[in-house]
């Protein structure tokens, strides 16, 4: 792009008037203070914007400065970007996928032989409350690909039932895509994408809805845990239609939204079984203490400087933001990989 195409761009933090007079300029609407006392005609350099879009026939890709992050994206910021930037195919970092993979396969596993241990979206701890638990019968809905329970369960109206209900539902259904998109049946595979264009649905009520729709009289605990609950599982729902496409074609489609979504930061709060476990690891000596450290995935990728292997929700956080291969030169991580590796059946990663 040629220097004075680029200057079309470039901001004036004062009007033509004031510019030319070389006076300060305090920028108001419709015109600036000086501008008004004066009542001259106010009119800034990007006003009107320019109708002439030829420089865009030498846009360059390198221009929008993106990293491939597994199937995600970190955003630099850059006054050249097209106005179509999240267009912007990125290839799929095949370490980190299959690592973000392995965490989540291991879910439904967890599930199915009711373990005690926490799975990276589901709690075995959380107290259900609502009418129809879903998670009680996942192991019928993830029998086989193609079944009257899965089509039953994906005519659930999230909006009309308790947030538990539409919790566990969506929990389920996240469980059901984890096992059957990425299997090595390809007609399962093509079956079972067909009710991404439902996890997004549910996934986008449950985020705007959810605040709302919190139960009364819940201990500290079990507030937590609904909470974070609600927040790992519509973050998971954004997940696997992303993993999906970076695992089948081999390209992300990130979401620039996702960047935002929050979940607690804390390491260990998740893994706790009991109330004292939760409060002895928020280090604090009641529940009422404990409450909620929020941060955005964004924020967590950036700032974490360690692999927070005891999660694996948050530890599948951290490679999906930033990839493996930056992760890898970290002698902690590099072992908790291998473990993880080992514990999920000798996956590895490419």
């Amino acid at each position: 792009m040629s220097a004075d195409k680029k200057s079309v761009l470039s901001l004036r933090k004062a009007c033509s008037n004031c510019a030319k007079a070389k006076r300060r300029c305090t920028v108001q609407s419709p015109s600036c203070l000086r501008c008004r006392k004066k009542r001259l005609t106010c009119t800034y350099t990007l006003e009107p914007l320019p109708n002439d879009l030829e420089w865009k026939e030498t846009f360059d890709p390198e221009a929008f400065e993106v990293k491939a992050r597994c199937c995600f994206m970190e955003l630099v910021a850059s006054r050249d970007r097209s106005s179509f930037y999240t267009s912007v195919q990125i290839d799929a970092e095949w370490s980190g996928l299959h690592y973000v993979l392995a965490i989540l396969r291991r879910a439904p596993e967890l599930v199915v032989a009711g373990s005690s241990e926490p799975a990276a979206f589901v709690h075995p701890g959380l107290q259900f409350r609502g009418i129809h638990n879903y998670i009680s019968r996942a192991d019928e809905v993830l029998k086989s690909c193609n079944n009257q329970q899965i089509r039953e369960l994906v005519q659930v109206h999230v909006d009309e039932i308790p947030l538990d209900d539409a919790i566990t539902a969506l929990q389920v259904l996240l469980l059901y895509l984890t096992r059957f998109l990425f299997g090595d049946d390809v007609q399962d595979q093509d079956y079972a994408a067909q009710y991404l264009t439902v996890l997004e649905d549910w996934s986008r009520r449950l985020w705007s809805s959810a605040w709302r729709r919190i139960p009364k009289g819940l201990s500290h605990w079990q507030a937590w845990l609904l909470g974070e609950s609600t927040r790992r599982t519509i973050f998971v729902s954004w997940v696997i239609p992303c993993a999906y496409s970076g695992w089948k074609y081999g390209i992300g489609h990130p979401s620039i939204y996702m960047e935002a979504l929050p979940f607690e930061k804390r390491i260990g709060l998740w893994q706790a079984t009991s109330p004292q476990a939760w409060i002895a690891s928020a280090g604090v000596q009641t529940g009422a203490e404990v409450g909620t450290q929020l941060i955005s995935f964004h924020e967590f990728g950036v700032t974490m400087k360690h692999d927070p292997v005891v999660d694996p929700f948050l530890s599948m956080s951290l490679v999906a933001h930033n990839g493996k291969k930056k992760l890898c030169p970290l002698k902690n991580h590099l072992e908790a990989a291998t473990a993880v590796n080992m514990k999920l059946g000798g996956l590895t990663c490419r």
